[in-house]
């Protein structure tokens, strides 16, 4: 059965991992056995949110002092209001983080969160079943206790 995250281009398939481009040629190929740890990591960059925040606000403010026409300057501060709250909610960035034998790889998630972590979960359980198929001991750290 064929396990994948659409929005991501990730999938799990004849027992290896695959991550996608755009046009659907291979970025990234893991056999299951090779993962050592699979987790989705949600992080927040507070300098880009607050540089965009200032921004926005001393533009709403700059709007409503300077500009005569009442209607235009209220218009204005409610647009650049708006522009920072799209900035507080939007300044999130989730990564699928894939540690394999030969080091660490971040893909960007563009699926749900809940999403993405069911998907971690149950590719670090088929690695763990792919490895204890093949004799190989299973010490991922994913468990489900």
């Amino acid at each position: 059965m064929e396990q994948a995250l659409s929005k991501t281009r990730v999938r799990v398939a004849n027992n290896q991992f695959v991550h996608t481009d755009k046009t659907g040629n291979v970025v990234a190929c893991f056999e299951l056995m090779d993962l050592e740890e699979i987790t989705v990591e949600k992080k927040r960059d507070y300098v880009l949110v607050i540089a965009f925040v200032s921004l926005g606000i001393a533009a709403a403010v700059l709007c409503k002092l300077y500009i005569p026409i009442d209607w235009l300057s209220w218009l204005l501060t409610v647009v650049f209001g708006v522009c920072v709250i799209l900035v507080i909610l939007g300044g999130e960035s989730r990564d699928l983080v894939v540690q394999t034998s030969a080091g660490t790889t971040r893909i960007p998630v563009n699926d749900d969160f809940e999403q993405a972590e069911s998907f971690a979960h149950s590719l670090t359980h088929a690695a763990r079943r792919c490895r204890f198929e093949n004799g190989i001991s299973a010490t991922l750290s994913n468990d489900c206790e």
